[in-house]
C-alpha cells in the first residue's frame, strides 16, 4: 500500500530560505509535480541564484534541505539540475546523492531490488567525496540502517563542509 512519507519530528537546520513543497511526492499517490496541472512544480519553480561554488549554490543547498526534510523525489530533481552543470568529482558526488534519494524513495515504496541497486551505485560514487572535501560515510551507513528499521537518514548541519 502506498503511503505518505512522514514529516521529520524535529525542526532542523535549513541552508536556504526557500519554502518546501506542499507534499512529498510518492509516485502513484500524489499528482506528478511537473506533469500534472495540480503538481507543485507544474508552472516551474523557484528561480535559484547560482553560486560561485557548490557551498553557496542555492539550488544545490536547497536539494540538501529537501533531503533532510524527506522530500526525496524533489531533492533528486533539484540535484539533477546541479548535476548537469557540475564537473569532475562534484558531478560524480551529486549523482551519488541523487541515487541515495532515489534509493530511499524506492525503499519507502517497497522496491527492495531497486533500492539495493541504487544504494550500491551511490556508495561507489560517493567515495569521491574525499576529492571535494565532502564526507558521505555516515550517510551510506545511516541509509543502510534505515533500510533495516533505523532512523531516517539526514545529511545534517555540517553538509557541505568547506
Amino acid at each position: 500500500m502506498k503511503q505518505n512519507i512522514p514529516s521529520p519530528p524535529n525542526v532542523f537546520f535549513r541552508r536556504v530560505d526557500v519554502s518546501f513543497p506542499p507534499y512529498r511526492y510518492v509516485p502513484g499517490l500524489h499528482p506528478h509535480p511537473i506533469k500534472h496541472p495540480q503538481g507543485h512544480m507544474y508552472n516551474g519553480g523557484y528561480e535559484f541564484v547560482k553560486g560561485e561554488d557548490w557551498y553557496d549554490d542555492e539550488q544545490f543547498l536547497y536539494g540538501a534541505d529537501l533531503f533532510d526534510g524527506r522530500f526525496y523525489w524533489e531533492s533528486h530533481e533539484n540535484w539533477e539540475h546541479c548535476w548537469h552543470q557540475a564537473k569532475g568529482s562534484y558531478k560524480i558526488c551529486i549523482q551519488g546523492l541523487i541515487q541515495v534519494s532515489a534509493a530511499i524513495l524506492k525503499h519507502h515504496m517497497g522496491s527492495v531490488k531497486s533500492r539495493n541497486t541504487l544504494l550500491k551505485s551511490a556508495s561507489q560514487k560517493l567515495q569521491c567525496g574525499e576529492d571535494v572535501n565532502w564526507c558521505f560515510d555516515g550517510l551510506i551507513h545511516d541509509t543502510r540502517e534505515f533500510f533495516v528499521g533505523g532512523d531516517w537518514p539526514v545529511l545534517g548541519r555540517e553538509f557541505p563542509k568547506k
